[in-house]
């Protein structure tokens, strides 16, 4: 739950980079969350039955994966296509980590299941806070040295 709340603030703390780096307007900016929340949706959808298949250790570093991808395209996006892509991706992980989290939690615990899944809400709920008063300052500084790096070594 601790990454799926990274997931979930740090859009909004990269909000401002993005609208000024793409030039784009409030209204499309915002249809950046509607793509997040599609991709949480299919994960929601989909997670369980891969789960069944593969089992908890794959999917959910699966998740972290497409997170991590998803992040990195962000910050090397040439085009609104592509970021639009990142942000699907993140909100896919991130769905996963989210359900994955809390179906494992709830089959793990043999007694006590509510209060284990409130345990598990509280992790969410710091990373909120701590992202949202840290998250601009560090994603901005972050991303603006990806992006050179990136053009150093001919990425960008």
């Amino acid at each position: 739950m601790l990454t799926f709340g990274v997931v979930l603030t740090t859009l909004g703390s990269l909000l401002p980079s993005i609208m000024t780096r793409f030039s784009i307007g409030k209204a499309e900016a915002g249809s950046l969350f509607l793509l997040m929340s599609f991709g949480i949706l299919a994960s929601s959808l989909m997670f369980g039955p891969l789960v069944d298949r593969y089992g908890y250790r794959v999917i959910l570093l699966a998740a972290a994966i497409m997170i991590a991808l998803g992040l990195e395209w962000i910050a090397f996006a040439s085009s609104m296509m592509a970021l639009r892509f990142a942000i699907f991706l993140i909100g896919f992980g991130g769905g996963v980590i989210n359900g994955g989290t809390n179906a494992l939690v709830a089959d793990i615990s043999s007694g006590g299941r509510a209060a284990n899944l409130n345990l598990l809400g509280v992790f969410f709920g710091v990373v909120l806070q701590l992202v949202n008063q840290t998250g601009e300052v560090i994603f901005d500084v972050s991303l603006g040295h990806l992006h050179q790096l990136g053009r150093g070594i001919g990425l960008g």
